[in-house]
Parts: C-alpha cells; sequence; structure tokens
C-alpha cells in the first residue's frame, strides 16, 4: 500500500513537473515569435517603410547608387510602385546638395 501511495505521488510530481517545463517552453516560444514579428520586414512595411530596388532588383540604401533618369521600383506592404529619379538631393548633416 505504501508503494502505490509513493508510486501516484511520483507519478503526480512527474505531470506537475512536465506541465511546467511545457509552460516555460510555451512562453519562451511567444518571445521568440514576437521578436520575430516585430523585426519582420513585412511589419516595416505595413507601419509605412518602403524598399526600394533599381531595374535590376538589386536593393538601394543611398542616393549614391542611382542617377537621374533612372527608373526605380519603391516596395510597400500592398504593392509596388514604380518611379523615374527625376532629381537627387545628398543630404548630410549640415547641408543638402542637389544632382
Amino acid at each position: 500500500m505504501i508503494q502505490k501511495k509513493r508510486l501516484l505521488e511520483l507519478s503526480e510530481a512527474l505531470d506537475r513537473h512536465m506541465k511546467d517545463i511545457l509552460l516555460a517552453y510555451r512562453n519562451r516560444l511567444q518571445l521568440i515569435c514576437a521578436r520575430l514579428e516585430a523585426d519582420s520586414p513585412l511589419a516595416r512595411l505595413s507601419g509605412g517603410y518602403s524598399y526600394v530596388t533599381d531595374e535590376s532588383g538589386q536593393a538601394l540604401t543611398s542616393v549614391k547608387e542611382t542617377d537621374t533618369g533612372r527608373m526605380l521600383s519603391i516596395n510597400m506592404s500592398d504593392g509596388v510602385i514604380d518611379a523615374k529619379v527625376l532629381q537627387i538631393k545628398e543630404m548630410t548633416l549640415y547641408s543638402v546638395n542637389e544632382r
């Protein structure tokens, strides 16, 4: 009888421990998912951001990577705008230079 009681106690303790471990992993997974969602490019685009590519699909990170007259694509959360570069304004901390 004592062995059965002890076995039941151990079984219940194991159940509680497994539930605690699963809860900890579930919480950790939720945190990781939240971080991934926050860093998602689609989440950034839906927040009003966009990214620009040239005719070959190469992403542009500086105005120095294009010239007037070139065609660019402005990629947004719900589509793409094709645009032609009319003017380039290079900005520094202290000035704006047009080319």
